[in-house]
């Protein structure tokens, strides 16, 4: 009698795995402040070839007094540029003579939409690791601005924030600590420090970032441009030294628990953490006078 064969039954990939989109190159963000928006994007491209540009294209249309910002993410950035560019010709044709902010979000989202139906649901290579377009969208109209997300072919309004590409996971987080520690009002100071703080950690710790970080600010009243304050006061360094100080804090604190000593030790400790910390922001501010003059403060 021969013995049956043993098969071995192979399941077939979960549909869910097979659609999961990887997030796309770079790292962006979008904040709603108390008078306005801030983006800031990194610089990174590796397609057509490994080089540095700005991921935040700017448009202007009815002789400046409507105004489009954009972040963009993709593997390929020729995608969403190509989606902007449609999006730009149609909101040349609009009447801005009656136009509402809502009207003006409708045509991008229609003109995007369009563009994702003809280029990226038809690719005969589509691939949604290659392929898949993020961004975030401000529009600024009669002294109002508004944030939106695009998901595949909607606008989602933005209340608070919102982070693209492939350092998303890592800027939500360092947002929730930052939200954890300030909960006033929501400023200028806030969201530059966090989009360029966010920006540049995801450039260090994420290898499908790089470059620079590229900071825009889009204010109520229609100026646009990167002029602020200096947003890591008063250097980029010094969120990371105060960090490691905290480190050592805890690790000596845990070291004295660990002794028996926490009681006699820990005034010592703390005490050593303050002086340090005064130390490292006596040292950053030696060179603040040279790298930004007072009078470029403002």
């Amino acid at each position: 009698m021969n013995s049956p064969s043993l098969t071995v039954r192979r399941p077939y990939p979960h549909p869910a795995r097979l659609e999961r989109k990887k997030p796309p190159m770079t790292a962006a963000v979008g904040f709603v402040y108390d008078d306005g928006l801030v983006f800031c994007a990194d610089t990174k491209v590796d397609y057509p070839v490994k080089a540095n540009e700005s991921k935040l294209p700017f448009l202007t249309f009815d002789n400046g007094r409507c105004a489009l910002q954009f972040a963009i993410a993709g593997n390929d950035i020729n995608f969403p540029k190509s989606a902007i560019t449609r999006c730009a010709e149609m909101l040349e044709k609009t009447d801005f003579s009656t136009a509402t902010i809502d009207s003006i979000k409708n045509t991008v989202e229609f003109s995007l939409a369009e563009f994702y139906r003809d280029h990226i649901f038809t690719h005969p290579d589509r691939m949604p690791t290659q392929l898949y377009i993020q961004m975030l969208v401000g529009i600024w109209w009669r002294n109002e601005t508004r944030l939106y997300a695009l998901h595949e072919t909607v606008l989602l309004r933005v209340e608070k924030y919102e982070c693209i590409g492939a350092g998303e996971y890592l800027s939500k987080y360092l947002i929730k600590q930052y939200e954890r520690a300030n909960t006033g009002p929501f400023t200028l100071t806030d969201a530059a420090f966090l989009a360029d703080y966010c920006v540049r950690e995801a450039i260090d710790y994420d290898d499908k970032c790089g470059g620079e970080a590229d900071i825009v600010v889009m204010r109520n009243s229609g100026e646009i441009d990167n002029g602020y304050r200096t947003a890591l006061y008063p250097n980029y360094d010094l969120p990371r030294k105060f960090q490691d100080e905290t480190w050592r804090l805890l690790r000596n604190l845990g070291e004295a628990q660990m002794q028996g000593r926490a009681n006699r030790k820990a005034p010592e400790i703390v005490s050593g953490f303050c002086e340090r910390i005064q130390a490292v922001e006596a040292e950053s501010r030696k060179w603040e006078s040279r790298d930004f003059p007072e009078s470029t403060l403002e």
